[in-house]
C-alpha cells in the first residue's frame, strides 16, 4: 500500500467505526488480532500512547499477544489519534475481513490481503531508515523476524553511500 492509501484507509476509520479497526493496521502497523483486542482504555489521549496487550485469534477468541516482544506501548501518530480516542469497536475476524473487502472497495483499492497493511507500513519505515531495532520494538517483533520478513532489496547504491563515508561527508 502507498503512503496515501494507508492514509485513506485511517481516514475512513476516523469516519466510520465499522473501519476503525482496519485503520487501526494502517496506522500502526498493528496486526487485525491485536487492533480486534483492543479495549476503550489501551488509548491514552493524554499522552496519545496505545497499549497493545493482547490479540483475538479465530478460535479462542481475547488472549495474550502473539510473543513476548508483542506486548508493547507505542505512540500513535497524529493523523490517527482521533480514531484511537473514539475506541475500537470489537468484531469477530469473519465481520473484520467482510469490512475489508466493503472498505477496499469503497475506497477504489485494489484487492489486497489485510497483512499487506503491515507488510507495507513496516516496509516505507525501514526505507525511511528506521533504525532496525526500534521498528522492531515498535511492531512487536525481533530483529531477526523483521528483516526476513519485511526488509527487502531497495536498489540503494550502497557504493555511493560509502563513498560519501570516505570522503567525509
Amino acid at each position: 500500500f502507498a503512503p496515501a492509501e494507508l492514509r485513506a484507509i485511517v481516514a475512513a476509520g476516523t469516519r466510520n467505526p465499522e473501519y476503525r479497526a482496519l485503520g487501526a493496521c494502517a496506522a500502526t502497523g498493528c496486526r487485525i488480532g491485536e487492533a480486534l483486542a483492543l479495549a476503550r482504555d489501551s488509548y491514552d489521549v493524554k499522552t496519545a500512547r496505545l497499549t497493545i496487550s493482547g490479540t483475538k485469534t479465530r478460535s479462542h477468541g481475547i488472549g495474550t499477544p502473539k510473543s513476548a516482544r508483542s506486548a508493547r506501548v507505542i505512540t500513535v501518530l497524529q493523523h490517527a489519534r482521533k480514531l484511537f480516542a473514539l475506541g475500537v469497536p470489537r468484531v469477530s475476524y469473519v465481520v473484520a475481513y467482510r469490512r475489508w473487502e466493503q472498505l477496499l472497495a469503497e475506497l477504489k483499492l485494489r484487492p489486497r490481503n489485510l497483512r499487506q497493511v503491515r507488510h507495507s507500513w513496516a516496509s516505507h519505515m525501514a526505507a525511511k531508515k528506521v533504525p532496525i531495532a526500534d521498528l522492531a520494538a515498535y511492531l512487536g517483533d525481533s530483529v531477526e523476524v523483521l528483516v526476513r520478513t519485511y526488509v527487502h532489496p531497495t536498489g540503494y547504491p550502497v557504493h555511493e553511500a560509502m563513498e560519501r563515508l570516505f570522503d567525509g561527508k
